[in-house]
């Protein structure tokens, strides 16, 4: 199952199946939720002063980007810490 574009594909599989947990998918999920919260935070400030909720609406749109911002991190810790753990576990024959 390894790719060239992605030759870690094997450990994570490996590690998905030992911890029940798709981390990579988690990670690439969290970074799609991140970049629509930078958009929604973006075109919120772009509105006119004038619009209904103009503050509110941003208000919003920045709790979101930092509540994706800590999903983001959380996930790519655990993506890569599960990959450490796995490459951890492989013995060396030397």
């Amino acid at each position: 199952m390894t790719s060239p574009e992605n030759p870690l594909a094997t450990t994570t599989a490996a590690t998905s199946a030992t911890t029940g947990v798709d981390w990579e998918e988690v990670f690439r999920d969290s970074r799609q939720d991140l970049c629509d919260a930078n958009r929604w935070q973006a075109a919120a400030e772009q509105l006119p002063s004038d619009f209904p909720q103009r503050d509110l609406r941003i208000q919003a749109a920045r709790r979101w980007r930092q509540l994706a911002v800590r999903a983001y991190q959380t996930a790519e810790a655990a993506f890569f810490g599960d990959i450490r753990n796995s490459l951890a576990c492989v013995r060396s024959p030397f």
